[in-house]
């Protein structure tokens, strides 16, 4: 049951707009577009993973 209370807790603050997520660290982002990049090799990516 305490567990049915927090999501609708989340959800209630989810509607209500006081619910934020943390920001992806920058290096997410640079991971994503990297790995959208057909021309992307695994040595190329760990390099990106490692900076």
């Amino acid at each position: 049951m305490k567990l049915i209370r927090i999501f609708l807790q989340i959800e209630k603050d989810i509607l209500e707009g006081n619910f934020n997520l943390p920001a992806l660290p920058a290096i997410a982002f640079k991971v994503r577009k990297a790995v959208k990049d057909p021309l992307m090799d695994l040595n190329k990516l760990a390099s990106i993973v490692r900076s």
